[in-house]
């Protein structure tokens, strides 16, 4: 194994020899090889994966992890077979096996106060340069410490925008832009920078080359300065999302990160959703100003009297005796969203209970109106965090929920203001959840007990769960489309959302008035009422444009 190691390390030398990709490989490959010592290769089975992926379990390791070392002991088995291309040996890493499920988990940006604070605390002028090129450009720390002073191209004129060449990952060279702001932060670095032997843009205090250990490090201690907790590659992520959320498009975000592939930028921007979240406070908005929707169903029109018929009891005897027996999970039932006075009435009694500016009641405010204004699960509440919330985007990130996949809500002017409210008055303590109730971390009971305690005073059977329930269903019906409100619950199918968000019958025949008000011409004001009162005339379109647009369609 460890001949065949050597050999795989003189490959990856010719493939990647100026890149980290050689050590990284050659680390995955020495982990597997230390706990199946000296078996030879061609050994090598199934079962001695399945063990190093137990071990690696038992260590609680993250399955993007375990995944990416079983990646790589797939390319190390691969390249030995294709050694000896004649010779019939099965690789023992299948990927439909020994892959792990793993979740899909949001770029770690950083929020615009963490980046504030970052800054306010950095009086280095070449640090100040070198940073703000990561997040004011996306450059990667490996790419800031091998600009040379000939890559930055002065602007034509004052407050344009520069020009700088990037060395990225494999060799490839992109162009990148410089701000005006950034600009002059890089060339107040370049008024102070020591002359030196290199053609370097940035220097250690020995006039030689800074290294990547060297700009970590520096970068860690600004962080503990600032009483903050980034990487240097967040930075590149902030510059992402930022762009995300102006819209631009994602391919010349791509272009101005030097990536490869498409999907991989769609990574980065997963945070930013800014259509999602205009679109959400917009249907917030409508539905604040909206009057009570109409929750019970429309009478039927009366219908003539159906003819009796005998049935064939034998008959019907034997066909259910065909029939299997439905499991009880099969019998689905409605969505346990609360009807729109019914909810008008918990929300009353919820502000007049919890009115006062006491820290227990703007505590019991802030966390009700985030169940009912982002739809997150009580679980999901309970583990926020501080960092979660971003009141610069206006946004709540959703970490660890159902199946691990990461997600961002929005937030309302209300719900805003209730959390800046709890915000001014949480108790001081290490701990960093969000929710702290008398310095410890607030729990499902101390959330359960007051929503059963509010639905007795307001008559309204209510759960945490059916405020998620209420909101999805509340959402479609004020025009939200199904797919944006599943994005909002983190949903994965739309059936799914379509057992959460339940059209009601009023908003069906409202949307089926105007979409036909456009086909035949008839007002919504003029419509067809039920036998027995008075009919009304129905403004039709000429017969030519009816068939005009009956042969377009």
């Amino acid at each position: 194994m460890l001949k065949a190691r050597k050999r795989f390390a003189h490959y990856l030398h010719r493939c990647y020899s100026d890149r980290s990709t050689l050590k990284h490989y050659l680390n995955d490959v020495d982990l597997f090889v230390r706990q199946v010592g000296d078996k030879s290769s061609e050994s090598v089975s199934i079962k001695d994966v399945d063990d190093y992926i137990d071990s690696q379990m038992e260590k609680q390791l993250k399955p993007a992890t375990i995944n990416r070392r079983i990646a790589s002991l797939h390319t190390f088995f691969e390249y030995l077979a294709s050694e000896e291309p004649d010779k019939a040996w099965p690789n023992p890493v299948n990927r439909r096996r020994h892959c792990l499920k793993q979740g899909q988990s949001l770029p770690r940006d950083a929020s615009e106060a963490e980046v504030n604070t970052l800054f306010g605390v950095i009086d280095d002028p070449r640090d100040r340069a070198m940073l703000g090129l990561m997040v004011g450009a996306g450059l990667r720390v490996g790419e800031v410490v091998t600009l040379s002073c000939d890559h930055l191209e002065a602007p034509p004129l004052p407050r344009q925008m520069a020009r700088l060449r990037v060395v990225g990952k494999g060799r490839k060279e992109r162009i990148a832009w410089i701000t005006p702001y950034w600009y002059e932060t890089v060339s107040q670095w370049l008024a102070i920078r020591a002359p030196a032997k290199t053609n370097a843009l940035f220097l250690n205090q020995h006039q030689r080359l800074l290294s990547v250990a060297g700009v970590q490090y520096r970068f860690k201690r600004y962080c503990k300065e600032a009483g903050i907790h980034l990487t240097c590659h967040q930075l590149r992520h902030t510059f992402a999302r930022r762009l995300a959320e102006q819209r631009m498009p994602t391919e010349s975000i791509g272009q101005l990160l030097g990536h490869a592939q498409l999907k991989t930028t769609q990574l980065y921007t997963a945070g930013a959703n800014p259509d999602l979240g205009d679109e959400f406070l917009e249907t917030m908005n409508r539905l604040e100003t909206a009057t009570l929707v109409e929750t019970t169903p429309i009478s039927a029109i009366p219908l003539a009297p159906a003819q009796e018929e005998v049935a064939d009891l034998q008959a019907l005897e034997q066909a259910i005796a065909r029939l299997q027996t439905l499991p009880d999970w099969l019998q689905g039932t409605l969505a346990l969203y609360l009807p729109a006075d019914e909810y008008e009435r918990l929300l009353k009694t919820v502000l007049e209970q919890a009115a006062s500016l006491t820290p227990r009641h703007v505590l019991d405010r802030a966390w009700f109106l985030t169940l009912a204004h982002t739809g997150i699960r009580s679980c999901e509440l309970l583990n926020l965090r501080l960092h979660d919330v971003d009141f610069a985007s206006k946004r709540l990130i959703v970490r660890g929920s159902k199946n691990y996949r990461d997600r961002v809500v929005f937030l309302t002017p209300t719900l805003t203001a209730a959390l800046a409210n709890y915000l001014a008055l949480r108790p001081a303590v290490e701990d960093d959840h969000f929710w702290i109730d008398n310095d410890n971390v607030l729990t499902s009971a101390r959330i359960g007990y007051p929503v059963h305690r509010w639905g007795q005073a307001a008559k309204v059977a209510v759960s945490p769960h059916r405020l998620r329930h209420t909101l999805a269903t509340q959402l479609v019906n004020q025009g939200m489309p199904l797919p944006s409100v599943g994005k909002l619950l983190g949903h994965r199918s739309l059936n799914t959302t379509q057992h959460y968000a339940r059209l009601f019958e009023q908003t069906v025949k409202e949307q089926f008035e105007a979409a036909i008000a456009h086909i035949e011409g008839i007002a919504a004001t003029t419509w067809p009422q039920a036998r027995g009162e008075p009919s009304r005339t129905i403004l039709q379109k000429d017969p030519e444009f009816v068939e005009h647009i009956i042969d377009s369609v």
